[in-house]
């Protein structure tokens, strides 16, 4: 258990990983944990960033450098002529992650989506367990690549905080020979419906053969319930949107939001019969009071970085 003074000295992600994982062995000591299926997904993540902060990323030109004339002063330099004039409409230029960055947060990303404005975002992974949807483990990431890279990342943490994790249940973007084979080599069943293009292969077909048993179907429901319901519920307490900038502040702000849930599961759990502790809610009350000592050292060390960073 950590003291007051100890939240508000050490305000580092460590510490709201700790606070973390303290009340997610609460849950888990309550009942509340299933211990056996984990539902993992991702959702994007506003940015504190605004698109005029993108600007064109320059790289030299393999053999072209100042040095390249040898030193030779009198080389011969190529002449220049103006353009002939432009016919037609003007062509159309959209910006990239390949080709643009933003100077107030790299680490956020360019997201299109037909019918929505492109926006900067990052990317949060989210495990949950459905017995009582607690929140098992997070991650911040920026959002490029494969949604599956972070998989290992999320059931090495998971595993870490006693959760077995024999099954993973995810949508079809994560679905791909590579991540049936990693989940096969741990023991993992996997029930990750495959995508259109992998149902002539033997993977895709046992996948598919997978997630239409009874246990499959079930865990289709879960994922639908609970994976996306807990994803909800973070947006709804303010994870639609970073507070901070940077991944690693992000993933503090998904650590606060994850915990904070993770109380509500415990302060609204029924009384179990027989339970000597159903009634007593002082270790709920102790970490309220850490978790606000947390929330308060968090907006200290922000307000701080703003004053130094102006």
């Amino acid at each position: 258990m950590f003291s007051y003074s100890q939240c508000v000295r050490f305000a580092h992600s460590s510490v709201f990983e700790q606070l973390f994982t303290q009340v997610l062995a609460s849950c888990r000591d309550a009942g509340l944990l299933d211990g056996s299926r984990l539902i993992v997904d991702a959702t994007h993540v506003e940015a504190d960033a605004a698109l005029k902060s993108l600007r064109a990323e320059l790289q030299v030109i393999d053999g072209d450098s100042d040095g390249g004339g040898g030193g030779d002063e009198s080389a011969e330099r190529p002449a220049l002529a103006l353009a002939a004039p432009r016919s037609g409409p003007t062509p159309k230029r959209k910006a990239s992650n390949a080709t643009a960055v933003s100077r107030t947060d790299p680490d956020a990303k360019l997201r299109y989506k037909p019918g929505h404005r492109p926006h900067l975002v990052y990317r949060a992974q989210v495990a949950t367990d459905p017995k009582a949807r607690v929140i098992v483990a997070v991650n911040a990431e920026p959002a490029t690549g494969h949604e599956a890279d972070s998989l290992p990342v999320i059931i090495d943490r998971s595993k870490w905080l006693r959760h077995k994790v024999a099954e993973i249940v995810a949508d079809a973007g994560y679905a791909s020979d590579a991540v049936y084979s990693h989940l096969a080599e741990r023991q993992i069943e996997a029930f990750i419906p495959p995508q259109l293009n992998m149902l002539k292969r033997p993977g895709g077909q046992a996948a598919r053969a997978r997630c239409k048993t009874p246990r499959g179907v079930g865990a289709a429901v879960d994922r639908i319930t609970h994976g996306e319901g807990a994803i909800a519920e973070l947006k709804r307490h303010g994870a639609g949107r970073a507070r901070c900038r940077g991944t690693a502040k992000l993933q503090t702000q998904l650590l606060l939001t994850a915990t904070a849930i993770n109380l509500k599961r415990l302060t609204s759990r029924p009384p179990a019969a027989g339970n000597d502790c159903a009634n007593d809610h002082s270790a709920v009350r102790a970490h309220l009071a850490i978790l606000n000592a947390c929330l308060r050292a968090l907006a200290a060390d922000t307000t701080s970085t703003s004053t130094t960073g102006s």
